[in-house]
């Protein structure tokens, strides 16, 4: 994914996708981070064992500004230690073949409706990585 250009970044256990774009109750397009439960098996991941994503920013609506429900769960903040906090919960039921899968998934349903908005709305920010960062994949 990092090679693909998204800002990704892993901590306490949680696999963070930053500057995703999305769309506001007001059609506004604005910034979230899109966050995971990361299981590794030494360095490696493995499978995704749950289709739950979270979501720090407001929840994100369709290009129209009506809440995308089909990946609607909770919206309790929820804090889960290292600075990884969220807003929401998603719940997109599928069988992810692993983190690339679900985690595009999501940001597909997601910053497309941003991209209907601002054709130039991507999560692809392709930022630049210092040489010694080992905290992305």
């Amino acid at each position: 994914m990092q090679n693909e250009g998204y800002d990704l970044e892993i901590r306490g256990g949680y696999l963070l996708v930053r500057n995703v774009p999305y769309v506001d109750t007001s059609g506004t397009v604005r910034l979230g981070i899109l966050i995971s439960k990361l299981e590794l098996s030494g360095d490696k991941t493995v499978k995704p064992t749950d289709h739950v994503a979270y979501w720090t920013g407001e929840h994100p609506c369709h290009s129209d500004g009506s809440k995308i429900t089909a990946i609607q769960n909770s919206s309790a903040p929820q804090d889960f230690g290292d600075g990884v906090k969220a807003d929401h919960t998603f719940s997109a039921k599928a069988d992810y073949r692993d983190y690339h899968h679900k985690m595009t998934t999501y940001i597909g349903r997601i910053a497309g409706e941003a991209a209907k908005v601002d054709p130039l709305a991507t999560a692809r920010t392709y930022p630049a990585i210092p040489a010694d960062d080992k905290s992305c994949v």
